[in-house]
């Protein structure tokens, strides 16, 4: 069987896209975006700033900001990023 020198681009893209996918779940990641996703969906929060990937800024509609800090080797964010914009401030 010859493979047609047309689909080795097309064969090089599937490998390194299978390549950063298994990245992208190993490193935690997927848990951290679908967290701050569900986080945003909150209706006590106003914005949310994630540029640095150690920590998540988060300022509430009722003026207070709180920060979510991350260590380096963090493998799951799951259970860490919480909604702590209640009436007072407080988690809910």
């Amino acid at each position: 069987m010859q493979i047609n020198k047309n689909w080795i681009p097309f064969f090089i893209a599937i490998a390194i896209g299978v390549v950063a996918m298994v990245f992208y779940i190993a490193s935690g990641r997927s848990s951290y975006d679908r967290s701050v996703r569900d986080l945003t969906k909150g209706d006590s929060i106003d914005k949310i700033e994630s540029a640095d990937p150690k920590k998540i800024e988060v300022k509430c509609k009722n003026g207070e900001n709180y920060e979510i800090a991350f260590s380096d080797d963090q493998g799951s964010y799951d259970d860490l990023i919480f909604d702590a914009c209640g009436p007072e401030g407080t988690q809910e």
